[in-house]
């Protein structure tokens, strides 16, 4: 695995790649970023994968796919033989929480998400047909990536008869993602296709999370809200 860590410490900057991910649906693209509540909220929310979203790192696998869903948990297990037994894959913080604000199926205010600390975004209603997750990542194994996405499942709010929403999982993080850049490169390249794939959505409209300063500081110079130092 030591050229695979090369590539990783590298942050991956051989343009040629593997194919993007399509577009779920890049058709009728919000233009620009909407206001809800007097909150301005983004039209493309794009995550970084490898530590930002889930651990461990995909170069730091020793056997890596295939990967077996443990639903109980919310994680993924490494299942190669020998290599991989006792790796497991886990989504960091609340990101799978987070997912599932964005998505918002059931159509509540950020404060039924966050509670207190949505402060005085609390009321604001995020749209999922206008606000729409995006994947920007140069992971060092890009299909394996592909794989757990379809495994972890983001979680939802749901309402009972009127009675307090209840957390229950619900799609998985592949069928949340509009638009995914998964590939070895550059993430400015990655935010051009994006804006691509979205019909031309503004980066000022957009907004990044990765823990790389390098890519914070290469993404922000584009005009896009960059926020750097996360770690789920």
């Amino acid at each position: 695995r030591s050229a695979g860590v090369a590539r990783a410490r590298a942050h991956a900057r051989s343009p040629a790649a593997m194919p993007a991910a399509a577009p779920r649906d890049a058709s009728t693209p919000p233009a620009s970023s909407y206001m809800d509540n007097g909150v301005r909220l983004p039209s493309l929310v794009v995550f970084d994968l490898d530590n930002c979203c889930w651990t461990p790192e995909m170069y730091e696998l020793c056997a890596g796919s295939p990967f077996r869903y443990v639903d109980s948990e919310n994680t993924c297990e490494c299942s190669g033989g020998r290599r991989g037994r006792g790796e497991t894959v886990r989504l960091l913080g609340n990101v799978a929480e987070i997912w599932g604000c964005l998505r918002n199926k059931a159509g509540l205010p950020l404060g039924a998400y966050a509670g207190d600390a949505a402060g005085k975004f609390a009321d604001a209603v995020i749209d999922p047909e206008r606000t729409r997750i995006c994947i920007a990542s140069c992971c060092d194994e890009p299909a394996w990536a592909r794989e757990l996405l379809g495994m972890f499942r983001v979680v939802e709010l749901q309402t009972n008869g009127g009675g307090a929403p209840a957390k229950a999982y619900g799609e998985t993080m592949a069928e949340a993602a509009a638009i995914s850049q998964i590939r070895y490169g550059n993430k400015r390249e990655h935010h051009r296709e994006i804006q691509r794939a979205s019909g031309g959505v503004d980066f000022r409209d957009m907004i990044f999370f990765d823990d790389n300063g390098g890519h914070i500081r290469d993404v922000g110079g584009m005009g896009v809200t960059a926020v750097g130092g996360v770690y789920g």
